[in-house]
């Protein structure tokens, strides 16, 4: 057997680099030098592998949330008749490749003016039913609502909440919003909500640049077209936004990182703030129907009918499940509020 020598050397870097010389194991071996970085002097690696191994907690809320909906939702997800009408009307236009103008459903108004407020959803919807069927869109549904939970469980944590708090206020919030939890548009809506809110608050605490709100439009515009629920969110974002344009100390840092430039975008930030403002409240008009589709929206919130038929558009009950749900949720938002106003106030 050969020997081997093992030599180490500080490199430029500063970390170090061990050298390990063979010497000839057996007759027909060759001589051969290996070089490698030290693992235990280079961080760096160390931490990229913590990273790699680590098992985000996001990752369990996923699964388990993802896990327990394709259990639970086989059947209840799909007592909802609507899931139903969205994939019959999404096939009505794969099949005559045009959006919805007329009623061609129904016995007393049929022929009358109407529109498919939800087009673009509903197109979406087809096309998973026709490739999936009924599982498909229970699969589509299902991981959409996990990667919502996964997403809020993941700002939650970063906030530094122990994992049981977050546990039950995801608890609280999956009990708050259980009845939306259907094969329908509006899931979109849930999802969109909370990237669109987390977005602003990225951004006033200074973790995204300004230039991530020029997103913010185009989300609205796509989602105009998918589901009418866009518009709670347009008007919470012009709100926001509103308020850092009016007042200035109050406005987040837009610039960036410090650089040259960064004084100059400074100067930009309201220019930059009333961009989006008016790109967000103008994507409501991105759509085949124009101006009918947003008034469609105000018709509707403005229905006396709806809220007997519909659960979405009832008043909060107060002592049912879902209302004692939404009442935990507001307690701990409001406790949590009363313990960082004084200290770190922010419009978001």
């Amino acid at each position: 057997m050969g020997r081997a020598v093992v030599q180490t050397q500080r490199s430029i870097g500063g970390t170090d680099m061990v050298t390990i010389h063979l010497g000839r194991l057996c007759p027909s071996a060759h001589d051969a030098s290996l070089s490698y970085r030290s693992v235990g002097t280079d961080e760096r690696g160390v931490g990229q592998r913590k990273r790699l191994t680590r098992w985000a907690p996001e990752a369990t809320v996923f699964l388990v949330v993802w896990i327990a909906l394709l259990w639970f939702g086989r059947e209840r997800m799909f007592r909802d008749p609507g899931t139903f009408w969205h994939v019959v009307v999404g096939e009505r236009m794969l099949n005559t490749g045009e959006p919805v103008t007329t009623d061609s459903f129904s016995f007393t108004q049929y022929g009358r003016p109407w529109i498919a407020q939800q087009w673009l959803g509903e197109c979406m919807m087809a096309v998973v039913h026709r490739i999936a069927g009924f599982d498909g869109l229970l699969l589509v549904s299902v991981t959409l609502l996990a990667l919502t939970f996964a997403y809020v469980g993941r700002r939650w944590f970063r906030t530094g909440l122990p994992g049981p708090v977050v546990a039950i206020m995801l608890l609280l919030l999956a009990g708050a919003c259980s009845y939306h939890f259907l094969p329908r548009p509006h899931l979109v809506t849930i999802a969109l909500t909370a990237w669109v809110y987390g977005l602003l608050c990225d951004v006033e605490a200074k973790r995204r640049t300004g230039r991530a709100l020029l997103c913010i439009p185009i989300v609205f515009a796509i989602w105009t077209n998918i589901h009418g629920g866009v518009l709670g969110s347009i008007v919470t974002s012009v709100a926001v936004l509103a308020y850092w344009l009016l007042f200035a100390r109050s406005r987040p840092d837009l610039s960036g990182r410090a650089s040259p430039a960064a004084s100059a975008r400074v100067h930009r930030a309201p220019l930059l703030l009333g961009v989006v403002i008016c790109l967000s409240i103008s994507s409501v008009l991105l759509n085949p129907y124009g101006s009918r589709l947003p008034a469609v929206w105000l018709g509707l919130m403005d229905s006396d009918v709806l809220p007997r038929l519909i659960i979405e558009h009832a008043p909060l009950q107060f002592f049912s499940t879902e209302g004692a749900m939404i009442l935990g949720l507001a307690a701990v938002y409001l406790f949590v509020l009363a313990q960082t106003w004084p200290r770190d106030r922010r419009v978001t």
